[in-house]
C-alpha cells in the first residue's frame, strides 16, 4: 500500500470514497451474472443522542425522512439497511421486505396489509388511536419506535 501525503481532511475523505467506489465497481464486474447489480454505495447518517419526549425540544430537531426511515429500520431489527425500500406514500409510508414503516399521518388504506408488521415513528404527529382502534389492525402487529 502506498502512503500518499494528504493535505487535509477533505482529501482523506475523497480518497476513501474513491477507493470504496472502485471496490464496488470491481465487485459488480466480477458478479456480472447477477440480474441486479449489488448495492455497493454507502450512506452517511447523522448520529444524534436520543431526545427526551418534549414537544418543545422535538420541534427544534431537524430530521430528514431518509435518516428517520433508516434509523427505524436499524432499531426494528426486521431488515437490513441495504434492503430495497419501496415508497408507498411520499415521505410518510415505506415498505421494506414485508414490513411497513410509517413516518407520519398517512392516507393509504392499510386494510389489505392487515397481517403485516407495521412500525410507527413515535416522534411523528400521528393519531395512534386510528392505528389501534379504528383500522382493525391487530395490536401485536403494530410497534412504535422511538
Amino acid at each position: 500500500m502506498h502512503n500518499i501525503p494528504l493535505q487535509n481532511r477533505e482529501d482523506l475523505q475523497w480518497n476513501i470514497g474513491e477507493r470504496v467506489n472502485r471496490a464496488g465497481d470491481k465487485i459488480n464486474t466480477a458478479n456480472g451474472q447477477i440480474a441486479h447489480p449489488i448495492d455497493t454505495g454507502y450512506k452517511v447518517f447523522s448520529l444524534t443522542p436520543r431526545p427526551e419526549l418534549n414537544a418543545e425540544l422535538y420541534s427544534t430537531i431537524k430530521r430528514s425522512t431518509q435518516n428517520t426511515l433508516y434509523n427505524m429500520m436499524a432499531i426494528s431489527g426486521a431488515c437490513f439497511l441495504s434492503d430495497l425500500v419501496e415508497e408507498i406514500e411520499a415521505n410518510v409510508l415505506y415498505k421494506v421486505r414485508d414490513f411497513y414503516f410509517v413516518l407520519g399521518e398517512c392516507q393509504t388504506d392499510m386494510e389489505p396489509h392487515r397481517g403485516a408488521q407495521i412500525y410507527i415513528d413515535g416522534y411523528a404527529d400521528i393519531r395512534l388511536n386510528l392505528w389501534f382502534n379504528m383500522l382493525g389492525i391487530e395490536k401485536e402487529s403494530v410497534k412504535i419506535l422511538y
